[in-house]
């Protein structure tokens, strides 16, 4: 039988290795915000820091609600971390409800659109 997937250890493993270094930034982004910058500048930087925090910087530059300024490129970390909430869930939701056979030519599906569209 093959190896199990644990969800929660995967998810776990990407929070710490990611997690740490994004507030860490974050943190001293606002720290310096507050000092050098006025008030309303602050607090902008404060709510695109949350934004950054909680993943939606793609989302939030996408449909303009609050693009960020300074925190712009953490957009592409967005996208990442959106993917690697959703795939594996929909992944083993397929492995439990259809042929194993039709998941893996998913998979390989998939692969090919990535690689082969321009």
């Amino acid at each position: 039988m093959g190896a199990r997937i644990n969800l929660q250890h995967f998810y776990m493993r990407r929070v710490l290795r990611l997690g740490p270094s994004l507030i860490c930034l974050l943190v001293v982004f606002c720290l310096i915000s507050s000092l050098v910058l006025g008030k309303e500048m602050a607090i902008k930087n404060f709510i695109d820091a949350v934004i950054s925090l909680v993943y939606l910087s793609n989302w939030a530059r996408a449909f303009e609600l609050h693009p960020p300024d300074f925190l712009g490129h953490t957009w592409s970390l967005s996208i990442e971390e959106q993917f690697y909430i959703l795939w594996p869930v929909v992944l083993l939701t397929l492995l439990r409800i259809t042929k194993k056979s039709l998941v893996y030519r998913l998979c390989i599906d998939s692969c090919c659109v990535v690689f082969l569209v321009p």
